[in-house]
């Protein structure tokens, strides 16, 4: 037995389901006039189009007619006629749950404190009937829903049921504002949440009413109310709407306010002009935040040059990398000179590494070209060895001749090369670190030595074992060793002894 039979078997006695006779439909003493011309009224409210001949005849004299059809045309009766213990007799043989809140919403249209009453009885459905009850007298549904709320208690949380109560406190709003507040002044309503049109009654061009509305509210609802308002009032006179909103004392009120009125003020120019004026402030950031990603989504060139211009300390930094994670989605190339034309630094340098990361998923070719322009610096050696990274594990062989080719490459890609090759092929690796200048050579032999024995120290000893004695022998063993150690010190150690070291 599901919840809702079981709440209507408590309440009430159910009737049978399935029958023309389960139904009591010889039981309902309707009045001719709605049997015959009352049908009329059945098919307009509900909806359902009842053919002329059988409109015609009384209720148990139809021939041919199913359970199924007897069963819904005593339900269309029970709702023209407005006779509500019939009503009741006929939801009380419903099991269905769409069916008895199709049924309870056609009552509603009729007779809604009624149906809503009956609802109580149910413990479900209430939300379906107040959204019905509101559209035509919300006051009375409002109160209605009040008194429930508060004959529940504290612990009553029906959240489908408040947004209804909620959407007929906006339908109270939007013809008289005062009466609104005054409501949600009462016992079992402070909880609900008015959403605020200010665009209505004028308020958008008078603030005075307007603050004074959102005085009357609850103190946990006016900040959102401020806010709501610098929404309508940006629209109205954006200038105005800032300065109210810059000079804001509460911290949230002004940070939410801030938000969005900047936000919804559709001169991006006349934004940035204010902003300057704007003191320095975590609020300040967030909204200039909000305003770069708004700018670059425009004019990349345009959103480095305000950030440039107007912008100094962490407030530049912070806004620099919203300018670049955002316009690099967009435009990397043009993200990329920017960039590049930055001065040395933090700011220069992570974005170096960001632009190049995104770039070499994208283009790799494209990316080598752009890094290859940068200065020789820390910050275009690491993003050189980043390159390699996603090189190698698309074409290892031309990321290694490009090594080979490229003589002053930075040593951050070289590192790369030696320690992924030998995970494949570790003679050609070794072959690969010998083509390179000579300076360079022993270097990359000894890494790519220990990055073999990092997974194979038997088989990389035993080649070290081999070379001829020199500078090369004794780095090689160097390598091999600190390698081998890290996975057996004994045979590490007994190895290297062997040697004469």
């Amino acid at each position: 037995m599901n919840a809702l039979t079981k709440n209507i078997s408590i309440h009430v006695a159910c009737l049978a389901v399935g029958t023309a006779a389960g139904f009591g439909l010889s039981s309902i003493a309707f009045p001719e006039w709605k049997r015959t011309a009352g049908m009329d009224s059945a098919e307009s409210t509900v909806g359902i189009s009842i053919p002329d001949e059988k409109k015609s005849r009384p209720a148990n004299t139809i021939p041919n007619a199913g359970p199924d059809y007897l069963r819904k045309r005593a339900q269309w009766l029970a709702i023209a006629s407005g006779d509500i213990a019939a009503v009741r007799r006929v939801l009380q043989s419903c099991r269905d749950y769409h069916e008895i809140e199709r049924l309870l919403i056609q009552w509603a249209k009729l007779d809604p404190s009624a149906a809503f009453q009956f609802t109580a009885s149910l413990g479900s459905h209430w939300d379906a009937v107040l959204t019905v009850w509101a559209e035509s007298e919300p006051e009375a549904a409002l109160l209605a829903f009040a008194q429930l709320h508060t004959r529940q208690g504290e612990l009553f949380d029906n959240r489908a049921l408040s947004q209804a109560a909620d959407a007929a406190l906006a339908r109270i709003w939007a013809s008289d504002p005062e009466r609104a507040l005054e409501l949600l002044a009462q016992p079992g309503l402070s909880h609900l949440s008015l959403n605020l049109d200010f665009s209505l009654h004028g308020l958008a061009k008078n603030p005075d009413r307007a603050f004074a509305l959102i005085d009357r509210l609850p103190r946990a609802a006016q900040s959102d109310a401020m806010a709501d308002y610098g929404i309508a009032w940006v629209r109205e006179d954006p200038e105005a709407a800032a300065t109210w909103a810059s000079d804001l004392t509460n911290y949230r009120a002004r940070n939410r306010s801030l938000i969005d009125v900047f936000d919804n003020w559709k001169d991006l120019d006349a934004v940035g002009n204010f902003l300057e004026r704007v003191p320095p402030g975590q609020d300040k950031s967030e909204v200039v935040r909000r305003y770069v990603e708004r700018l670059v989504n425009e004019d990349t060139d345009r959103a480095f040059a305000w950030v440039d211009e107007n912008l100094t300390g962490a407030s530049r930094v912070d806004a620099f990398e919203t300018l670049f994670e955002n316009a690099a989605r967009s435009d990397l190339e043009a993200t990329a000179r920017h960039v590049a034309a930055l001065d040395p630094g933090g700011i220069r340098d992570r974005s170096i590494q960001s632009i190049s990361r995104m770039w070499f998923d994208r283009d790799l070719d494209s990316a080598r070209g752009w890094l290859e322009s940068l200065p020789d610096d820390g910050a275009r050696n690491r993003a050189f060895g980043e390159l390699a990274e996603a090189w190698l594990e698309k074409d290892a062989e031309a990321a290694a001749q490009y090594a080979i080719d490229h003589p002053e490459i930075p040593e951050n890609f070289l590192w790369q090369v030696a320690w992924h090759l030998p995970d494949t092929d570790p003679a050609k690796a070794l072959d690969w670190a010998f083509k390179l200048p000579a300076e360079r050579q022993l270097d990359m032999a000894s890494l790519a030595i220990g990055q073999w024995a990092k997974h194979h120290p038997e088989a990389a000893g035993a080649f070290v074992s081999e070379l001829p004695a020199g500078d090369y022998r004794e780095r090689a063993i160097a390598a091999v060793h600190r390698q081998w150690v890290r996975r057996d010190q004994s045979s590490a150690d007994s190895w290297r002894q062997k040697l004469g070291r």
